[in-house]
């Protein structure tokens, strides 16, 4: 399983992600997990999904060291017993993590594939496509990463990509990164991110100025 990319985006926050190879019985050969973490990942009837849980736990251990990752209720995960926040994405034989001291992190991963054409008019407004192409399938697909990224940072279910989300800047001719907001009564702020290109799949990780 080699490591397909690790990258420190500042002091305090580690980017990794793996292209996972291997088989279920490898990974766990690789990976440190208790009775629990057996117990949730044998519940995935999906053996794709078995070898992300695997994998992430793989990479998470190796960017930090010995942790157990936890799910608070709403589903958001965190690094028991440690200072740092996490945030996870996964996508077929991919997965991805960023660790930081800051709470205020994201991070998706998806393939750029011509499926996307068929939603977008659920998470696209008009604010966004101001900046974006809505005919384009790699623009639509960073999109959407980033918006999942803005999800992940807020964590709030009532939260919804096309009416509280929106992209505020990036010039698509130069630059690798971007600002994107979310807009709620108790909670408006902009975040920064960065988008990557792997092979075939948008990466898009939070940055800060």
């Amino acid at each position: 399983m080699p490591l397909f990319k690790e990258h420190r985006i500042n002091a305090d926050t580690k980017l990794g992600v793996w292209h996972c190879s291997e088989t279920i019985p490898q990974l766990l050969e690789m990976a440190v997990i208790d009775e629990g973490d057996w117990d949730r990942c044998a519940s995935f009837k999906n053996q794709q999904r078995q070898k992300q849980f695997l994998a992430v736990r793989i990479l998470c251990s190796k960017l930090i060291g010995a942790c157990k990752i936890m799910y608070r209720p709403g589903g958001m995960p965190y690094l028991e017993g440690k200072e740092q926040h996490i945030s996870i994405s996964h996508c077929h034989d991919y997965v991805a993590i960023i660790i930081s001291n800051s709470p205020a992190i994201g991070i998706d991963i998806q393939k750029i594939d011509n499926k996307i054409l068929r939603i977008r008019n659920r998470f696209v407004n008009d604010e966004d496509k101001k900046i974006i192409d809505f005919e384009n399938i790699k623009h639509l697909t960073l999109l959407w990463c980033v918006k999942e990224s803005l999800y992940k940072i807020n964590g709030d279910p009532n939260v919804f990509f096309k009416e509280h989300m929106r992209l505020e800047h990036w010039d698509n001719q130069a630059s690798s990164q971007l600002k994107a907001s979310i807009n709620l009564d108790l909670y408006r702020r902009k975040h920064q991110f960065k988008f990557e290109i792997l092979e075939n799949y948008v990466l898009v990780y939070t940055v800060f100025d």
